[in-house]
């Protein structure tokens, strides 16, 4: 929702604060284009004479960098979990740079270590660096490993690939501190962390990321040379690591395999899949497969789409079957563990939860159809004589003594597990509603202006006496759990209500006459938050196994650890981290509002366990340059071409 909101305001909000003066304003000698609050609180600006490190406290230069001129805001492009940022600049050949944001410091530029064209760039956080793959101006490949710390260059690497039509399909995964794995078009290799030379290599042909050409929004967001940085990071297989510290997983999207990390030798019987994998579980049994049930698409050597021509390149294009499955393989081989092999799903697994040794799946179809079935690990057979098809988008799967419930977007049931039946008579209909929270064995959600509540251990359920409706047209986009009651809420609307379903407080803020492009950027914002908050709402409805899946995480979060860098850095991340909990007690909503001084449209601030408006900014202008720091409780605002004005919210 922060992410969200921070969009909204850069995108709608208007350009006048009245909300008294302002902390600070700053001035520079050219035309301010953007800017972004970085992930350590430091406020940086792109204008047209160079990118500026602002100190939000005072606003003051802390550093500037003259030849990052006029930067788009696509070109930016901050590296999770580290001070770093990665600006692509504009031109036939992208140059990658890389900045300390903490010190404004230029860690590397590509054009300096003889790039002519980056064709990719990855972090190996767990080896203190950044790899950069590509060509020089001879056409002769080339990859490189800097250290993200110093910038130096730790090696290079020229006769790595046997051509350069070799295009790298995962990004590297550290099996060490010194050495790595990465995948390519043709093979798999180990290198040496230290110096970049193979320790082994395996014949494996993996399809190339499909490269993002058109102008428009797709997988990478934005326009233009945003698809530069998009492809440069783009992806269509990984690594995965599991109980075995020996064994490094691979899978692609019609392959998975195993490799033993000492000596390169494939351990597995590979899996060849029929459609794209969708889902890996890691089980206790053993490595659960799912797959979609579309069509990966066909790329050439480069990563073009390539095109379909007629009924029967429709029919062909595409890797896989287009048919959905589950398999169960063993974690060591890779040998199918079930005596039938796969079985057929009716749709990709989009939620699953476990009962003893029966796992429980929701699917979706990519044209639109529910089902609920029930897998018995031990046999690999249906636990139910029929799988269920079910209206609306499923929201959560649980076992509950009569069988399983699931909840949907339209309807709310439980399915007999022997007989494969409904066992309510009616399932709960409603056209709004399914969103869900949990609370001491109860589980809350609503249905078309009611609240519903549900004892999980007996599966019986009743409804609230008192009903909500929210004002302005609105449905429910959040469901929240809050200390003192049960938290719906909406763009315009927030009801509060307390576990016996009798009304806290409801709260209306009209949406603003705004011009009919805000009117529908407002819809837009209010559609995907809805769906944000349901998919956060969801999460809590269903369990990932027992201990397996940790361990997994676990193995993921220390390849992505940074090793000793930028240490001071990283800790005012952390300290970001934590102050930013403090942001989920409020919502902020675009209204009519007055700030004590001027009345106009504005922003109030409500306070989520109360409803009382604690804060509230009048703004009057209709293109505004703004960018809010939720966590600080600041906004930063484009006061002048060339000025801007900070406010304390």
């Amino acid at each position: 929702m922060k992410k969200l909101f921070t969009l909204f305001m850069g995108m709608l909000l208007c350009a006048r604060l009245l909300a008294g003066d302002p902390v600070w304003k700053a001035k520079f000698t050219s035309t301010v284009n953007w800017q972004k609050v970085t992930p350590l609180g430091l406020l940086v600006v792109s204008a047209n004479d160079g990118f500026y490190g602002i100190d939000n406290a005072t606003g003051q230069v802390k550093w500037k960098i003259d030849f990052l001129t006029d930067l788009k805001e696509e070109n930016y492009d901050p590296i999770e979990n580290s001070p770093y940022v990665a600006i692509v600049k504009r031109g036939m050949f992208p140059e990658h740079v890389i900045i300390d944001v903490a010190t404004g410091r230029v860690i590397c530029k590509t054009k300096d270590m003889e790039f002519q064209r980056v064709q990719k760039r990855f972090e190996i956080p767990r080896l203190g660096g950044i790899l950069f793959y590509g060509f020089n101006k001879s056409n002769k490949g080339q990859m490189i490993l800097v250290n993200a710390e110093t910038g130096s260059v730790l090696w290079k690497q020229e006769k790595l690939f046997e051509s350069n039509s070799e295009i790298i399909t995962a990004a590297p995964y550290a099996v060490s501190d010194e050495a790595f794995v990465i995948s390519t078009t043709k093979e798999i290799y180990k290198l040496n962390g230290k110096t970049g030379e193979v320790m082994w290599k395996q014949e494996m042909k993996t399809q190339p990321p499909a490269l993002q050409e058109a102008e428009g929004f797709g997988a990478f967001g934005g326009k233009g040379n945003a698809l530069a940085n998009g492809n440069a990071t783009s992806t269509s297989a990984q690594f995965l690591k599991y109980k075995n510290p020996n064994l490094i997983y691979f899978a692609s999207h019609t392959v998975m395999t195993a490799f033993d990390i000492e000596t390169g030798k494939e351990v597995w019987k590979r899996a060849e899949l029929e459609s794209p994998v969708a889902q890996i579980i890691f089980d206790d049994r053993g490595i659960l497969l799912c797959t979609d049930d579309s069509r990966a698409p066909k790329t050439d050597a480069e990563g073009h789409v390539k095109k379909s021509h007629g009924l029967i390149g429709k029919l062909t294009n595409g890797g896989g079957s287009g048919k959905a499955f589950i398999n169960l393989y063993d974690s060591e081989t890779g040998a199918s563990k079930w005596s039938g092999g796969a079985l057929d799903l009716a749709g990709s697994v989009v939620f699953y939860s476990y009962a003893g040794n029966k796992l429980c799946v929701a699917t979706e179809k990519s044209k639109g159809q529910n089902a609920v079935n029930v897998i018995d690990l031990d046999a690999g057979k249906p636990a139910i004589p029929k799988q269920l098809k079910v209206d609306g988008t499923i929201v959560d799967v649980r076992m509950l003594p009569q069988g399983l419930l699931y909840r949907t977007t339209e309807e709310t049931n439980v399915l007999d597990l022997n007989t494969g039946k409904d066992v309510w008579p009616k399932s709960i209909k409603y056209k709004d509603g399914g969103l869900g929270v949990d609370k001491d064995g109860l589980t809350y959600f609503n249905a078309d202006g009611a609240i519903y509540v549900m004892d999980n251990a007996t599966g019986t359920y009743k409804t609230f006496a008192n009903m909500y409706k929210f004002d302005g047209k609105e449905a429910p986009g959040s469901f929240e759990l809050r200390s003192n009651g049960l938290l719906l809420t909406s763009s315009q609307n927030l009801t509060l209500v307390d576990f016996n379903g009798s009304q806290i407080y409801k709260v209306y803020k009209p949406a603003p006459g705004i011009s009919t492009f805000g009117k529908i950027m407002n819809g837009a914002l209010a559609a995907t938050a809805m769906a944000t908050s349901a998919s956060q709402s969801y999460t809590s409805g269903y369990a990932r196994g027992v201990g397996a899946t940790s361990v997994a995480d676990d193995y993921q979060k220390s390849a992505n650890a940074w090793s000793g860098i930028a240490a001071a850095s990283l800790k005012e991340i952390s300290k970001r981290f934590k102050a930013s909990k403090s942001t989920e007690d409020y919502q902020s909503i675009l209204t009519k509002t007055s700030d004590g001084e001027e009345k106009g449209v504005g922003i109030v601030r409500i306070n989520k366990d109360n409803g009382k408006e604690e804060a509230a900014i009048v703004l009057n202008n209709k293109k505004p340059v703004y960018e809010l720091d939720p966590v600080g409780n600041m906004v930063y605002y484009v006061s002048g071409g060339s000025e801007i004005s900070a406010y304390k919210f």
